[in-house]
């Protein structure tokens, strides 16, 4: 995951910098204002996201809360990847716009709903898992069931409602939906399911959530760049050619692929990750990267 999202981070925000997008004062306010807000983000992180109780681990709400954050990037990338490769319906776009933002909500509710009490049985098994916060959200007696029904039960509803509204919309209702948005259902449904494994297998499978993030986005700048023309006169190795051209992208993608992992060994086996490098590209930094680059990624596209 490190190794292919170091790289991403790297290339997103130096493209951002070079882009046509940054041209002018209020695009460079409204970077800056973002960025400052990222700052704040990973210093509450580093404030509350460890617990004091077992060095060196996580705070299990500031973890939950971190695996949200990152799924409204995420969620909201694929929405955006939807309707890039064109498979969006063209007609009435706003409105397919309207129900994809409706649908990444429900997604996010019911993944809230469920995770919360599962945590909180994660937490019998696993002690660093408990929160005192957690296990106040709900009556000490109340069996495991009752909790998950306080939770699933009201969201579940709330997805009904929504998706009786949105059927509406289509003359053969849900059937419909499905088969207007079948490709980008199909991605949500696959990455909730990853998400679901968590609980049964810890919070660690997470990472593949984030590891097909970065896959997606690198599949979707190649195509993208195969798509446009190839600049005219550009130069192997300079900048215009691994941000304008197929090949490029993908040299400069898996260079720093590369380069990662040839630091990740020499932190591992040659300082046994206490090295100035571990501060830098260590699992822990990982989460510091991953709040900057989300915050980032609201720039307006």
């Amino acid at each position: 995951m490190r190794i292919f999202g170091l790289p991403h981070f790297l290339i997103g925000t130096a493209f951002l910098l070079t882009s046509r997008r940054m041209r002018g004062a209020g695009s460079w306010m409204r970077l800056t204002a973002l960025a400052a807000i990222g700052i704040g983000l990973c210093m509450l992180f580093d404030r509350f996201g460890f617990d004091p109780a077992y060095p060196g681990e996580f705070n299990p709400i500031a973890l939950l809360l971190f695996y949200f954050y990152f799924l409204i990037h995420g969620f909201r990338d694929e929405a955006f990847f939807y309707k890039s490769y064109g498979d969006m319906p063209a007609d009435a776009q706003r409105d397919h716009e309207r129900i994809m933002g409706v649908l990444q909500a429900l997604m996010l509710g019911l993944l809230l709903a469920l995770l919360l009490p599962a945590y909180l049985l994660y937490g019998e098994f696993y002690p660093k898992f408990q929160h005192p916060a957690l296990s106040a959200m709900f009556p000490a007696d109340w069996p495991y069931a009752m909790r998950f029904l306080a939770t699933v039960g009201p969201m579940a509803l709330i997805a009904v409602y929504a998706l009786w509204r949105i059927s509406r919309r289509f003359e053969d209702g849900l059937t419909g939906l499905w088969r207007v948005h079948r490709p980008i259902l199909t991605v949500f449904l696959i990455s909730t399911g990853i998400i679901l494994v968590a609980l049964a297998s810890g919070p660690w499978t997470f990472n593949f959530v984030v590891l097909m993030h970065f896959v997606g986005w690198y599949l979707f700048g190649r195509y993208s760049l195969g798509r446009r023309p190839a600049p005219p006169e550009v130069r192997p190795w300079t900048w215009n050619w691994m941000r304008g051209t197929r090949t490029g992208f993908t040299v400069l993608h898996l260079g720093l692929a590369a380069v990662f992992v040839g630091l990740l060994a020499i932190s591992t086996y040659g300082f046994g990750k206490e090295d100035v490098l571990e501060l830098v590209i260590g699992s822990k930094a990982f989460f510091y990267w991953t709040i900057m680059h989300v915050t980032l990624s609201f720039f307006p596209r």
